[in-house]
């Protein structure tokens, strides 16, 4: 009998097999754009905000007004930016000097924080004296400053008579900072991957990795005004691309840099959010786009210093937002006087850099520098790009002790985590646990959804199956009801949160099929950027590296306008949770959740934000925020489901004991990086809501277990 019995269960299971039935939205014309929902709704947070300032912009009018919004920008960027570190001694070191045909280069060494170090060339024009000096960025290379298209444009300014100091980004040239010595590459990827895992972690702590590239551009500086051949006060800023980035932004905080010429970076949030999309993570401030931060304000922070805004009419950042930026600016230099001080200038052209754009460039810096001369280029021949090889290894990860981007990091995740240990042991945690989860998600309670659209049924081998949508504010939320073809339709359900979405149904019948015989309906979502609500347009520049599991740039657009994915996620579960307890009767009906693997937050964040959820479940989840943040290597995907700015404030284990004395279960934890935790690591890591359920009587009510033979749907059917 149980041979035939589990016969039965396995052709049943076979008769859910995907072939495409769990696409939902394909026959709703209304929503064949639904895949892109999520970014138009962050979209469209941050054009009210970018509205706001612009009419902000709009009405300043005298130098009063001016005084007034540069003062507020100014503390707005150092808010998004975050705490800027200590100055400490350079240790700067000359590695080596090459003699070249009219110029020398001096290959430099310096510490820009205490063993965190950079590496650089200092290019010196032939001629003695004190002279006017460039600070060189470049942009997304693996070689750093070494490629041709950089070198062009940094041996003609030393033709002309600037030192100019070129120096590599963290995460490029000699400077990664997931060294692999087994490959000599990096143990994430290119530069971008880079820049987006160690930054993903810094968003944790509450601030943007900016801050990182902009202290190496102000010991860049400080290196530059401590050489005797540099006239501190003549001292400027150019880069492309990412160095574009940084040369806007060092500018911004640098007010020794006189003249900045920042090419192919400038253009508008509006613009870039319309065209390319959101960029890696040191291209996005905290809370950016929320608190009014616009690209214009690189350059508002800093006026009425000489700018020249460089651009190409075919760069994905787009030439638009270049114009409409460089309009707005130079209205405010007008009013102060100063409007030949900024410049711009175009060239047809993609993102590159052109000669017509590179001489504008040079006769900027010879008019705002006091270097005059001829701003033609020159024919210059390149050094062998070997010999501009700063350490003896290639890579500062050889020096004996070496910072990373990673360990500086977890230094303030340390702080961070201190600070929230003692929060516990005081009075009034837990309620400000709740406001804090509130506002730093961004989590606002749905509106009342629309009606739920019933969108057919079919009948397979004892099972009912049946396809809805539920019309929410910013999209349609596709789910399909699952229930035993006997009796009458169940009046509790179980909501099943997974990674894949609905489409995973078919590989966890173990889990929801013994709820299912035991009374339950059960429900398979699609949340935002998950199954038919996910794969959009935006990829973004780790987007494979997360094996098509959405991309960090749409939760770098998300911090910058203050609203969590986690956040937007758990507001379309509860709505989906209010609209299936839509009372039958008197009583209600009856609510719970299992959530798995990076879903799991969701979850908690739901369940403590809206008591509707009764029980709840989390199957295969990461034990923390603490640990996402502080692991050398954790899993990606892991990241979209996290709060920028929880460490110090809350972690996964707060919101659990906020849902005392609910019954909650947590299986098969892992860490960060995905591996699998025992018991008794999960019952530490998770004390402090073992402590809140014991407060509460409710002990037996938290359960955290591994287990490795039954699975949990079979556990958990049988308990609740």
């Amino acid at each position: 009998m149980r041979r035939l019995y589990a016969l039965m269960l396995l052709f049943a299971a076979s008769a859910f097999s995907s072939s495409g039935e769990d696409l939902i939205l394909r026959n709703w014309l209304a929503y064949t754009d639904a895949d892109n929902a999520l970014y138009h709704a962050l979209c469209l947070e941050a054009f009210h905000h970018l509205d706001v300032r612009q009419e902000r912009v709009r009405n300043i009018h005298d130098g009063a007004s001016w005084q007034a919004f540069r003062d507020e920008i100014r503390a707005k960027l150092n808010r998004a930016v975050g705490s800027l570190p200590a100055k400490t001694p350079l240790k700067p070191k000359v590695a080596g000097r090459l003699q070249q045909d009219g110029y020398s280069i001096e290959k430099i060494l310096f510490q820009s924080q205490p063993d965190f170090y950079v590496t650089a060339c200092l290019f010196l024009p032939e001629k003695k004296g004190k002279h006017p000096a460039v600070v060189y960025c470049s942009g997304h290379s693996n070689e750093g400053f070494r490629l041709p298209v950089y070198l062009l444009p940094i041996l003609n300014l030393v033709k002309k008579g600037f030192v100019v100091l070129a120096f590599d980004p963290a995460g490029q040239g000699e400077r990664l900072q997931y060294y692999d010595p087994q490959t000599g590459k990096s143990a994430v990827g290119g530069p971008t991957r880079e820049h987006s895992y160690a930054g993903a972690q810094c968003f944790l702590a509450g601030y943007s990795p900016a801050v990182y590239w902009i202290w190496d551009g102000i010991r860049a500086v400080d290196y530059l005004v401590s050489r005797p051949e540099v006239d501190a006060k003549r001292i400027g800023i150019t880069g492309r691309s990412g160095g574009g980035t940084q040369s806007a932004y060092i500018a911004a905080f640098d007010e020794r840099i006189r003249a900045a010429a920042p090419e192919c970076y400038i253009t508008s949030f509006r613009r870039l959010l319309q065209s390319v999309g959101p960029q890696d993570a040191e291209q996005h401030f905290y809370h950016g786009i929320s608190q009014g931060i616009d690209m214009a304000d690189l350059l508002l922070a800093r006026a009425p210093r000489p700018a020249l805004i460089i651009a190409t009419t075919r760069d994905y950042f787009s030439v638009q937002g270049a114009r409409e930026t460089f309009a707005e600016v130079s209205r405010i230099y007008r009013m102060l006087d100063a409007g030949a001080l900024l410049q711009m200038t175009e060239d047809d052209s993609v993102h590159a850099s052109t000669k017509k754009n590179r001489e504008a460039m040079y006769a900027f810096f010879q008019k705002q520098l006091d270097q005059p001369g001829s701003a033609a280029e020159l024919e210059v021949t390149l050094p062998d790009l070997k010999t501009l090889q700063v350490t003896t290894t290639g890579q500062v990860a050889g020096l004996e002790k070496t910072e990373t981007h990673h360990s500086l990091n977890k230094r303030r995740v340390q702080l961070k985590i201190e600070q929230l240990v003692k929060s516990r042991a005081g009075d009034g945690h837990l309620n400000r646990v709740l406001e804090r989860a509130k506002t730093l998600s961004g989590y606002r309670p749905a509106a009342d959804s629309g009606t739920l659209l019933f969108a057919g049924r079919q009948r397979k081998e004892g099972w009912v199956w049946e396809n809805y949508l539920l019309p929410l504010e910013h999209t349609a939320l596709p789910f399909i009801k699952v229930y035993a073809d006997q009796g009458p339709v169940p009046d509790r359900s179980v909501v099943f949160l997974h990674p894949q979405g609905k489409a995973a149904l078919w590989e966890e019948e173990k889990n929801w099929q013994p709820f299912a015989r035991n009374g339950y309906a059960v429900i398979w979502p699609d949340l935002s950027e998950i199954g038919e609500l996910g794969g959009g347009a935006l990829k973004g520049d780790s987007y494979d590296f997360l094996q098509g599991k959405g991309a960090y740039n749409m939760w770098f657009l998300s911090i910058q306008v203050a609203r969590s994915l986690v956040a937007l996620r758990a507001q379309e579960l509860n709505a989906l949770v209010r609209q299936l307890k839509k009372p039958l009767d008197p009583q209600g009906r009856s609510v719970s959740a299992v959530a798995f693997a990076e879903s799991a937050p969701v979850l908690l964040h739901a369940a403590v934000f809206d008591s509707a959820i009764e029980r709840s479940a989390l199957i295969g989840s990461f034990v923390s925020y603490e640990d996402l943040a502080g692991r050398l290597f954790y899993k990606p995907e892991y990241i979209s489901n996290s709060v920028a700015g929880c460490l110090g404030e809350y972690d996964l284990q707060d919101l659990a004991a906020l849902m005392a004395p609910r019954p909650l279960a947590w299986f098969n934890g892992c860490n960060a990086n995905g591996q699998a935790l025992t018991r008794e690591q999960c019952e530490q890591a998770w004390s402090y809501a073992r402590q809140a359920y014991n407060a509460r009587g409710a002990s037996d009510r938290l359960l955290i277990q591994v287990s490795a033979e039954s699975t949990p749907g079979e556990i958990l059917a049988g308990l609740w």
